[in-house]
């Protein structure tokens, strides 16, 4: 388990179709010990189309998810780039 990660945690997860926006489809993980496998599985479990967890392809962050991958370890890969408004002042010559 992830010491990190409070041992009851649950993330929702938006799995979006590339069919169509109309399909998209949110699920409630459990962070601790979950894999991409179990995630797959859920999927199939609620999913109204049952899709089969062999054939599902997740992809986060622009990455194929490896199903032995921790949900919690691919959520920690992601970096937000930060953008600010700061002003840049021209250097005096």
């Amino acid at each position: 388990m992830d010491p990190a990660a409070p041992p009851n945690s649950v993330v929702t997860i938006m799995i979006k179709n590339p069919n169509g926006a109309d399909q998209d489809f949110c699920l409630e993980v459990p962070l601790a010990d979950t894999c991409v496998r179990d995630v797959k599985r859920l999927l199939h479990e609620k999913h109204p189309e049952h899709p089969d967890p062999s054939t599902q392809r997740l992809i986060f962050a622009g990455k194929l998810l490896v199903d032995e991958s921790l949900t919690a370890d691919v959520l920690k890969q992601v970096s937000c780039p930060l953008a600010t408004n700061t002003p840049v002042w021209p250097s005096s010559l």
